[in-house]
């Protein structure tokens, strides 16, 4: 960008920042206010290095190259926190300047053009993710590399400049180095940037229906080449560091161990609650978006459009790009994954009002449009804004038990309390209030620590990890104390009674 057109575009966007920066703040400033220690935050402080190796093995050794770079190797919450809203706020300004840009229409003073990233960012879909703060800056950082590499894209295309093109190969085999999700936010963001493109050079009829597929042909090898750059550069990386992959990633494909009519439910399933509202994480908006935006098609079938198949492709593209992980795991997963849907939502939302800005009439019906998708976005802030709180009062809660059962062990068991193996057996909810979410509407982001309970294994690891982030260490039992731990409390009441905790063979064993 030129220096001149980046101060051009800050002076016509003024309104559009301010708006951005407000969002941003209502939502996610209670993370920089208030320090919490989110879930697998605990394992990046207490177990750094097994953190690490783990994301390699996955294939997010750029995620850990990338911490490597820009200092934040040594994890802060604060640190985390602050730069992950920073960086929210810097790719929401990219993402305007990439879709206006790609539109042409950078030099015009539209007011609306917040409505793409707020509406996008203030999602509890998003908010679910940033609360992953052992990630969240890398991940709201790559944001903007994502942005830029759709610019590359199209800068490549309109000038036809192959290097443009090239450096996009590069960054998109990084950005799916750094996490998977952000392939799929690159991909989906050069779709929409498509249907922007059609909408502005059909007007000069600059390309027809050949022209388009050869453009959208050279998309589709730019991700092919980066998502085949990453999987040699994968090889290479775990080949020199001596890490076995990890099966994280092929495990979750439902298509390959389950029947086919299951998955197709699975799917329908999910598309339904996400286009449907069915849980705090969706909404309608998702769906009422799609159903304008099909209006929109079909008043541009009636001007008889060049390059119009093409056209429906890329809307049909757009809203599938919500449910790619769907399709491609044969099931829902996380929330936290599934960034495609409130980016989808986002840039629909924005490119229907964009539509509307263009007919002359109705100028009060364009107005009251852009009011009720500021209420749509004040609404999903408050929902994720809710579930921030609902995380706060939980760690409150999660301290005070801590302090509680480290105080009852060191009545009981003196300095012993620290040096013979804890088991955590069965988990305990957190209380919480009236005004937080309950434990079974969340994911992980509101859930005590001490709830997160797969096994007695896998929650002995998680809550004396997270203990060890406020300075309880306790020690860590063995495979086999914890199977004697497991038999010997059958008989144990739970907490907070006296028998809740008590030491067999050298074992300190607590039922929660």
């Amino acid at each position: 960008m030129k220096k001149g057109r980046i101060e051009s575009f800050l002076r016509n966007n003024m309104m559009n920042i301010i708006v951005v920066l407000f969002f941003l703040l209502l939502t996610y400033g209670i993370k920089i206010f208030n320090i919490v220690i989110s879930h697998d935050t605990e394992a990046i402080i207490s177990v750094r290095d097994s953190q690490y190796e783990a994301w390699i093995s996955m294939g997010r050794y750029g995620l850990v190259f990338m911490k490597w770079l820009i200092g934040t190797y040594d994890f802060n919450p604060y640190i985390a926190s602050f730069m992950m809203i920073t960086s929210l706020f810097v790719a929401s300004l990219l993402w305007i300047y990439v879709i206006g840009y790609i539109q042409d229409d950078l030099d015009m003073k539209k007011q609306y053009r917040w409505v793409f990233p707020v509406i996008c960012l203030t999602s509890p879909v998003f908010a679910e993710q940033s609360a992953f703060l052992l990630q969240s800056y890398e991940v709201s950082l790559s944001l903007s590399i994502s942005a830029i590499t759709v610019l590359c894209i199209y800068k490549g295309i309109m000038k036809k400049n192959i290097a443009y093109l090239i450096a996009s190969v590069v960054s998109i085999a990084f950005l799916q180095s750094v996490y998977q999700a952000l392939l799929l936010i690159t991909f989906t963001g050069s779709v929409c940037g498509f249907v922007v493109f059609y909408d502005r050079f059909t007007r000069s009829e600059k390309y027809d229906t050949k022209g388009y597929l050869m453009i959208v042909g050279k998309i589709l090898l730019v991700f092919v080449g980066g998502v085949l750059l990453c999987a040699i550069t994968e090889k290479i990386v775990l080949s020199v560091l001596g890490i076995h992959k990890t099966a994280y990633i092929t495990e979750q494909y439902l298509w390959s161990h389950a029947n086919k009519l299951t998955v197709i439910k699975s799917i329908l399933s999910h598309i339904g609650v996400v286009l449907f509202g069915g849980r705090i994480f969706y909404s309608y908006t998702l769906f009422i978006s799609m159903l304008i935006t099909c209006l929109f098609v079909a008043l541009k079938y009636k001007n008889h459009q060049k390059g119009y198949f093409v056209y429906i492709l890329s809307i049909f593209g757009v809203f599938v790009c919500p449910f790619l992980l769907t399709f491609i795991l044969g099931q829902s997963l996380s929330a936290r994954s599934e960034l495609t849907i409130p980016f989808v939502c986002g840039f629909l939302v924005y490119y229907n009002i964009d539509q509307l800005q263009n007919i002359k009439k109705y100028d009060v019906l364009k107005t009251a449009v852009v009011v009720l998708t500021g209420l749509v976005a004040i609404n999903q802030a408050n929902t994720s804004a809710r579930i921030y709180y609902t995380e706060y009062v939980k760690y409150q809660e999660d301290v005070m038990l801590a302090t509680k059962l480290s105080n009852r062990l060191e009545e009981k068991f003196g300095k012993d309390a620290y040096t013979k193996p804890v088991v955590f057996v069965g988990y305990r909810s957190a209380s919480l209030n009236e005004s937080t979410y309950p434990e079974s509407a969340l994911e992980l982001t509101g859930r005590s620590f001490f709830s997160v309970s797969f096994s007695t294994l896998h929650g002995t690891f998680v809550m004396e990890n997270y203990l060890r982030t406020i300075g309880i260490n306790f020690k860590s039992p063995s495979q086999k104390q914890i199977d004697i731990a497991e038999k010997i409390s059958q008989n144990m009441t739970s907490w907070p009674s006296d028998e809740s905790i008590i030491e067999y063979n050298g074992i300190i064993i607590i039922k929660l």
